[in-house]
């Protein structure tokens, strides 16, 4: 029998090579090209949200410079921000290495995403034959884990890849540790050196990590087949270097940011406020887990503050059902317990709001968790099959056909989900036609229509912003830029003053406040400002802009010449530094080495206008 509820069982059935009759390279084909395929489409997305910042702005990633800082300071502290809860070094490595060899191309990006994701599913198909011995299920949860409609924001949104790199280090991790069984106990040190190796790459990558060991733990105590047979020192010495690495990561972690979490994202939640949230938050997950059809980037979150609230009283209900589906699978397959065991656990680290941010629910958190979930619904669809398949033909039929056209409808909806994902107006257009009140999305759309020179529409999201979140820095800057354009310097000093007032950590407002100082003739003002933004965020080349602009209106031409070759210095993989030093080598009569900037500015970014621009009028003058 392939794999059933049958009480008591507990052990791996025998191998299942004889009765899964597929070779498995075919299985591995199919895997393969149900995890790629439906993404293909992702390829012509853009950088969207936060790949902005965290690739095109980033000057950790664009040279083997700032190792140290990857690894040592949280994913936004080259922004200058405070105190941050996102400690992601394998990210901002993996966009390193990305940019190395696609640079500024959003579609190599992509590409990685989509590699990962076919890694996860093979991961997933290697642990799930390990588990439960059997390669039919396992390609079946891999198959179900490929295409569940719910994975779409991990793998088509560039920034997403934090998930997957999880994911597939935290598997193989649990596969190397699933291969430590011996009989007698014995432990294969070299497997578990590998195992400790790759578990760093899951913690390094995620704080979701964490929770391995304690899986790690009920796994070998409660569901590995000789677990009646080793003594409590061997079980140990299987999984005791996993508690050693994950308190070793813990106290590199705090030594680095001060606190695990430094941040309180919402200090007004009390304790219990942040309880009730948290089991509105299991229901939520739960039921996007079963029906994955409102499929959103940005779930705006609202606290739960009684028991008598619906989203808490669902929560409940899943909780409930939860267990008694724990106990039920409890005394009929340890590893189906375990599977929902998990599906909890690893979801366990996000329903700490004050822990995730802004975004607390969000799609992406499933990916790890739906491993669990995936061997849950692949051993029941198994067993409906062996259920039908002992009746009339007829019904196998009808069950295949219907488990066809369902993984047809998954399909379809990750390609057209992928789409949102295009463009930074799409991505927020579409996320705030269902999300309306998501005002940090509408601060991003105001920026877009900005960019497209729409200073009507920008000026309204960010007004709108401001009607309900009237202390929101972003928006109040991004509105004392607009009005600077307009040559409206007043009412821009206005706002960008309320923005340094609401965050005097926001280095674009002190930078913004200059550019108007400087244009209102107050130099010693705009000096302070640019000096100010240097100093909170010494790796933002508009500082340094700023501040070479106030010395060239003071007429120090070797110090404004000096700036912005610190600026280069700084990040030299932003054009913006080399148009700009373009620029000044223009008006100081040297053509040549303006001639130059601009053609190392369009080598990071060959559609950049300003530079194509002032090469076209050097050609010009030329002739």
């Amino acid at each position: 029998m392939e794999l059933g509820f049958q009480r008591g069982q507990s052990k791996p059935a025998p191998s299942s090579a004889g009765c899964d009759s597929p070779p498995l390279r075919n299985w591995v084909v199919v895997l393969i090209l149900c995890a790629a395929v439906p993404y293909l489409n992702t390829l012509l997305n853009d950088f969207v949200y936060d790949d902005s910042m965290q690739v095109l702005a980033n000057p950790f990633i664009q040279s083997f410079h700032y190792l140290r800082e990857i690894f040592t300071t949280t994913a936004w502290s080259f922004t200058g921000q405070g105190p941050s809860n996102y400690y992601r070094p394998m990210m901002s490595f993996g966009y390193l290495l990305c940019y190395q060899v696609f640079g500024r191309s959003a579609y190599g990006f992509h590409l990685v995403n989509v590699a990962l994701h076919v890694a996860v599913v093979m991961a997933v198909f290697l642990l799930t034959a390990q588990i439960f011995q059997s390669r039919r299920l396992a390609f079946w949860a891999s198959l179900l884990f490929a295409l569940h409609p719910v994975h779409t924001e991990s793998v088509a949104w560039i920034s997403g890849v934090t998930d997957l790199e999880l994911t597939v280090f935290y598997v193989l991790t649990f596969s190397l540790y699933v291969k430590l069984a011996r009989p007698g106990g014995q432990s294969d040190r070299r497997t578990q050196v590998a195992m400790v190796a790759v578990f760093f790459l899951a913690a390094f990558s995620k704080e979701q990590a964490l929770t391995l060991p304690l899986l790690a733990t009920i796994y070998e105590h409660g569901v590995r087949a000789d677990r009646e047979e080793t003594t409590w020192s061997q079980k140990l010495a299987r999984y005791d270097l996993l508690w050693i690495a994950a308190a070793a990561y813990v106290v590199v972690r705090v030594w680095l940011l001060r606190a695990f979490a430094p941040l309180s994202q919402f200090p007004d939640l009390t304790r219990s406020q942040t309880v009730l949230s948290a089991i509105a938050l299991v229901g939520q997950y739960f039921w996007k887990l079963f029906f994955p059809a409102r499929l959103n980037a940005f779930y705006v979150f609202h606290k739960s503050v009684s028991l008598g609230d619906w989203r808490v009283l669902a929560g409940g209900i899943a909780c409930l059902g939860y267990v008694a589906l724990l106990v039920w699978l409890a005394r009929r397959d340890r590893r189906l317990a375990f599977a929902l065991v998990w599906l909890l656990l690893t979801l366990l680290p996000v329903l700490n709001a004050n822990w995730v941010g802004e975004n607390v629910f969000a799609e992406r958190y499933l990916y790890l968790p739906s491993v669990g979930f995936c061997w849950l619904l692949a051993s029941a669809g198994l067993w409906l099959w062996n259920k039908a398949g002992a009746g009339r033909p007829a019904w196998k039929t009808a069950y295949a056909l219907g488990l066809g056209a369902l993984a047809i409808l998954c399909v379809l909806r990750i390609v057209t989900r992928n789409r949102d994902w295009h463009d930074n107006f799409t991505f927020y257009t579409r996320t705030l036609a269902a999300s309306p009140d998501a005002y940090l999305i509408r601060v991003d759309l105001g920026a877009v229509y900005d960019e497209k020179g729409d200073a009507e529409n920008a000026e309204h999201e960010w007004q709108e912003v401001l009607r309900s979140h009237p202390k929101n820095a972003v928006a109040l800057a991004d509105l004392g830029t607009l009005y600077s354009k307009q040559n409206l310097n007043a009412l821009a000093t206005e706002y960008l003053q309320r923005s340094v007032k609401s965050d005097p950590q926001y280095a674009d407002a002190h930078i913004q406040l200059g550019f108007v100082y400087l244009n209102l003739g107050k130099t010693d003002q705009a000096e302070a400002e640019f000096r100010s933004a240097m100093k909170m965020a010494p790796l933002n080349v508009s500082g340094y802009a700023g501040l070479a602009n106030v010395y060239w209106k003071r007429g120090d031409a070797a110090k404004t010449e000096e700036l912005f070759q610190q600026a280069q210095r700084v990040n030299p993989g932003d054009p913006r530094v080399y148009f700009a030093l373009g620029e000044f080598y223009v008006r100081t009569g040297r053509p040549e080495q303006a001639r130059r900037e601009y053609e190392r500015a369009l080598q990071l970014d060959p559609e950049n206008a300003p530079a194509l621009a002032g090469l076209k009028e050097l050609n010009s003058q030329s002739r």
